[in-house]
């Protein structure tokens, strides 16, 4: 069973994937990592996934990944890197606009800009994990990864109770640890809402409740373009309905 940091899943139970190890081809997930990360510094918090559409005519969905499950975007970042994305969403919700292998999850964080990175960070102090170079005004996701060291004096990343995901390889020297730790001691960090991780949308799984409600979820399931999937709730068995 995978105990993700926003719980299992539930049966009755409707989910939007990302199965990053099958259908990413092997990539790492710094592939899917949007950096510098896009600030919304004036979006509010939101509960269900919000679908929009580009100027190419594809649905996308935008997610909130709240800070009371996953405290900072890294925290989400390992998490998808270990087992992929899966995201729960309301049985209203409309998925018949999703395009196989083009639409896609964008996941916004209420920590993910950092407002005065700039004030607590030089190059030389965080590692990026797409290797650009940033403006003063970006925040990278390397900054995040620097920080967690810095506040929490440890090269291992907690996911929750359950996953720890070394991260030496993901921050800077221990010097600059130091630097990092030492600045936050006297500077307070501004954050706000951020745009940080784009990931292919590649199945819908629905969890059954063994009962009458299973029938008029399974006949819309049937009529999506996205593959979709009975599944149960530990992963362990999938069978395609459409």
């Amino acid at each position: 069973m995978i105990i993700r940091g926003c719980g299992t899943r539930k049966k009755g139970g409707l989910y939007v994937m990302s199965e990053l190890n099958e259908e990413g081809g092997g990539k790492p997930i710094e592939d899917f990592l949007i950096d510098p990360i896009i600030p919304a510094l004036d979006q509010k918090p939101f509960r269900s996934p919000q679908f929009f559409q580009t100027k190419d005519k594809i649905w996308h969905i935008l997610i909130w990944v709240g800070k009371q499950f996953y405290p900072t975007p890294i925290h989400f970042i390992e998490e998808a890197g270990l087992f992929g994305v899966s995201r729960r969403i309301p049985k209203h919700a409309p998925l018949y606009l999703l395009t196989p292998k083009k639409s896609k999850m964008l996941f916004i964080h209420p920590k993910a800009f950092i407002k005065n990175a700039n004030a607590i960070f030089n190059k030389s102090q965080y590692k990026c994990p797409k290797n650009k170079t940033h403006k003063e005004t970006e925040t990278c996701i390397g900054m995040h990864y620097a920080l967690y060291a810095a506040q929490n004096n440890d090269n291992v990343l907690r996911i929750n109770e359950y996953y720890n995901v070394p991260i030496r390889e993901k921050i800077p020297q221990q010097d600059a640890i130091l630097q990092i730790a030492n600045k936050i001691e006297n500077k307070k960090i501004q954050y706000g809402p951020g745009i940080f991780m784009i990931v292919p949308i590649t199945s819908i799984h629905y969890i059954p409740n063994n009962n009458e409600s299973d029938k008029e979820v399974i006949e819309k399931l049937k009529t999506y373009k996205v593959p979709s999937f009975l599944s149960t709730a530990d992963y362990s068995k999938k069978e395609k309905i459409n």
